[in-house]
Parts: structure tokens; C-alpha cells; sequence
């Protein structure tokens, strides 16, 4: 799992690539829906690093290689041409949020869609999100 995550899957459950294609698809839906607008996800440290990494063009074997702390915030900008269509904004942010929000440019269209993404708590449990973890991994 942490030497191939891209090859790991939880038995009885989805693969590591499934869970990104997953994650990378329903914020996909997220932004198109949410045109021109500012948007927050809440979801578990590991889906956040494997967006980010499929948005950084990062391999999923390396999204360990991430950190993303409980209640941290991570933003991603979405749409921009210089950036490809997504420029990670902020990972890991526990701090001041000011700032995030993109100029608009004429570069940058305004339909564009700013999407963050934030580690939440475990509702069922006393553990963080990104604490659960399988095997030895890190969440």
C-alpha cells in the first residue's frame, strides 16, 4: 500500500485508483454545476490527496507523499488555461484563509469555479478522518 498505492485495494472495497477516479469525478460534477462560484467539499484526508494529486499530474503512487491534516484546508482553483484547468491554490492549511479567492483576469474566465476541500472529522468515531488508517498506512 504505500510502496503501490495505485495497486492496493481493501478487501471487499475499491481500489486506491477507483477511489481517486471516484473522488476526481464528483468534484468534476461539483465545479460544472457550480460555475462562478466558491465551493467547499468535506471528505477524508486520503480522496483529498488523490485529488490532488490527479489535478497536480501527480502519480497516485506518490499522493503518500502528501500531507493533509484533520479540519486543514486545501483549495483548488479550477478552469485556468495557464494552469491547465486546475491550480492547487493551498494544501494543508490550518491557518489564515484569507487570500484564496483568484483575481479574475482575462486570462482567467469568470466561470471559473474555486473549489476547497476540507479534512473533516470522523462523525462515527473519535478518531480524525485522516487518522483512519489500513494496515501500517497513513490516512
Amino acid at each position: 500500500m504505500q510502496t503501490t498505492p495505485s495497486r492496493a485495494r481493501f478487501p471487499g472495497g475499491e481500489s486506491l485508483r477507483e477511489m481517486q477516479a471516484r473522488t476526481v469525478s464528483a468534484l468534476e460534477d461539483v465545479v460544472a454545476r457550480h460555475r462562478g462560484e466558491a465551493v467547499v467539499v468535506v471528505s477524508h484526508a486520503d480522496p483529498i490527496k488523490a485529488a490532488i494529486a490527479h489535478f497536480c499530474g501527480m502519480h497516485l503512487d506518490h499522493f503518500q507523499r502528501l500531507h493533509v491534516s484533520p479540519a486543514s484546508l486545501t483549495a483548488i482553483h479550477f478552469g485556468s488555461a495557464l494552469s491547465g484547468g486546475a491550480l492547487l491554490l493551498t494544501c494543508n492549511n490550518t491557518g489564515d484563509i484569507e487570500g484564496l479567492q483568484p483575481t479574475i483576469t482575462h486570462d482567467t474566465p469568470a466561470t471559473d469555479t474555486e473549489s476547497a476541500v476540507r479534512s473533516a472529522p470522523d462523525p462515527h468515531g473519535d478518531r480524525p478522518a485522516s487518522a483512519l488508517r489500513s494496515g501500517g498506512g497513513r490516512g
